[in-house]
């Protein structure tokens, strides 16, 4: 009983070396892995910030186009607005309010006619 306790010690000694070597070793296999887990994280995150960036950059240039779509809609409804008051007024004569409502339908042809132009500018850019 006495040589079993002799190499009791030293063997418990390598088993726990053997058990912490092992550990080591899963530890850095484990490290390795989530870095190359954190560089493709980071590489993607470079990916949808330069899309993000990409996508910014093409409302912006879209700006341009609202703002005159928004001007030409105001436009419409401040002719809309005149050929309502043109339509309620019974005292001119016939002739002058069909004058008047070619007026307008031209001046909205118009207006139409450049919000197609800028339709097509719009394309022409992209």
């Amino acid at each position: 009983m006495l040589g079993i306790g002799i190499w009791l010690i030293p063997l418990s000694v390598a088993l726990a070396a053997l058990a912490f070597i092992v550990l080591v070793v899963f530890l850095v296999i484990a490290l390795v892995r989530l870095s190359r887990s954190l560089k493709r994280t980071e590489y993607l995150i470079e990916e949808s910030n330069e899309i993000a960036r990409n996508v910014n950059h093409k409302i912006h240039a879209f700006d341009p186009l609202f703002d005159q779509f928004s001007e030409l809609s105001h436009r419409i409804e401040r002719k809309a607005e005149d050929f309502d008051e043109w339509d309620d007024d019974e005292e001119d004569n016939g002739h002058q309010e069909k004058l008047q409502m070619a007026a307008v339908g031209l001046e909205l042809l118009e207006l139409g006619l450049v919000g197609w132009s800028l339709v097509k500018k719009m394309r022409r850019g992209r």
